[in-house]
């Protein structure tokens, strides 16, 4: 078990400027199911709060286990934890709801962060107890194989009216040529597998059972495949596809097959605008 236990002083600093885990070169991690864990990611109530926490104090909003940009790397047989614990939901005025038994923390934590990067494999490994277990952002060329997201979580602190602040297992933000095969997702709040915003050519298959507001979204993403089984999505649908904001690119050419059973809502629920 490698444990992350990094401080940053007590102040809040630019998050890559932080004292996480980062690699900037090609390389390879053989974790032969080594296990990654970190403290309990923390919120600092003296920060004002919004959503990038811009304030006078430390907190763990967009801390990552390890940061990776840079080309060429290889993962395999990992096993990353951000250590978010089980909880009750909040709902969007901060009040306990009835559920429970899903991961509920303070911040915007991730696990492994993946930021312009190009040629990357991730093999057998598993993602789980951070609000995005997995979170891409302007990457290219990227194979996940064999790959397990559970308990993507709230994190409350950054709850505001129009966001629940639900994470999703893995995370896609301007990002194209994304294999992701034989995913298997559990108990995810947002979604298992989230293709939002600016995506191209991704294709998505697995499965995934009980997240709680979808299973798999596409928003403002084009030439998505995917073939996807859901089962007992508590609080929404199995596949929501979408447009999104003005400027962006619209929502196009998403083919594929989808199996949902059971779920509060829509098996699959298409909302487009003229794009």
């Amino acid at each position: 078990t490698y444990y992350n236990a990094f401080a940053n002083k007590g102040l809040w600093i630019e998050p890559l400027k932080r004292n996480i885990w980062q690699r900037h070169k090609s390389a390879t991690f053989l974790f032969n199911g080594a296990k990654l864990r970190r403290r309990l990611p923390e919120w600092n109530d003296n920060n004002k709060k919004n959503e990038y926490n811009e304030g006078t104090f430390y907190t763990d909003q967009y801390s990552a286990l390890l940061y990776l940009t840079g080309s060429n790397y290889i993962i395999e047989e990992a096993d990353f934890n951000s250590n978010i614990p089980l909880g009750t939901l909040l709902d969007g005025d901060e009040n306990p709801t009835k559920t429970t038994d899903y991961a509920v923390g303070t911040c915007m934590d991730i696990g492994l962060w993946l930021e312009d990067c190009k040629n990357v494999k991730v093999k057998k490994s598993t993602f789980s107890n951070a609000v995005f277990p997995v979170f891409v952002k302007r990457c290219d060329n990227l194979n996940f194989e064999n790959i397990t997201l559970k308990y993507a979580a709230q994190a409350n602190r950054v709850i505001h009216s129009k966001d629940m602040a639900l994470g999703a297992g893995i995370k896609l933000i301007q990002t194209k040529n994304v294999n992701i095969n034989n995913v298997t997702g559990y108990k995810n709040l947002n979604a298992t597998v989230e293709v939002e915003t600016l995506n191209s050519n991704i294709t998505v298959k697995g499965k995934s059972e009980y997240d709680y507001s979808n299973s798999l979204v596409i928003i403002s993403s084009e030439n998505v495949k995917i073939d996807w089984s859901a089962k007992n999505i508590v609080h929404g649908t199995g596949v929501l596809i979408r447009s999104s904001a003005p400027n962006e690119i619209g929502t196009k050419n998403i083919t594929g097959k989808t199996r949902i059973e059971n779920t509060s809502w829509c098996g699959v629920l298409i909302l487009l605008d003229k794009t």
